[in-house]
């Protein structure tokens, strides 16, 4: 599965464990989709299978893939996320808010990383493959 990620949060220089990373990136990609439809909040909301099956099909090894999906859910609340924008190191938690509800995963994005979303649609991303976990092409900059 491929996404669209902004290049700053792609060229972060903190390293994540590969199932975090992997759930963030699919968030941050779900944020990008759901900020057409809805610019007032974002509020997201995700089905824990839609999670589970990327991971699945992935290259990720889980021992017991439910149980450690719901870990890595819960671990990015305290994850601080590197940026550097123009010379500038910014250090942020990139989900303000995260929880599980029955099937489903709540997210409340931090409002700074609803706004470098913005960069996708102005042609400054990194194509992701949350399969492979790697960059599928180098970044574009239009003019």
């Amino acid at each position: 599965m491929e996404i669209y990620l902004p290049k700053i949060i792609a060229n972060s220089p903190t390293k994540l464990p590969i199932l975090e990373k992997t759930i963030l990136y699919y968030i941050i990609d779900k944020a990008f989709k759901y900020k057409d439809e809805n610019t007032k909040d974002l509020n997201i909301e995700i089905n824990i299978n839609e999670i589970i099956e990327i991971i699945k099909n992935s290259t990720i090894e889980c021992m017991d893939i439910v149980s450690q999906t719901k870990q890595a859910i819960n671990n990015l609340k305290n994850i601080k996320l590197s940026l550097v924008d123009n010379g500038f190191h910014i250090k942020l938690k990139p989900i303000e808010n995260i929880g599980i509800f029955a099937s489903n995963i709540y997210v409340d994005l931090n409002p700074i990383i609803v706004e470098y979303l913005d960069q996708v649609q102005f042609g400054n991303y990194v194509k992701f493959d949350l399969i492979t976990n790697s960059i599928v092409n180098k970044t574009k900059t239009f003019i």
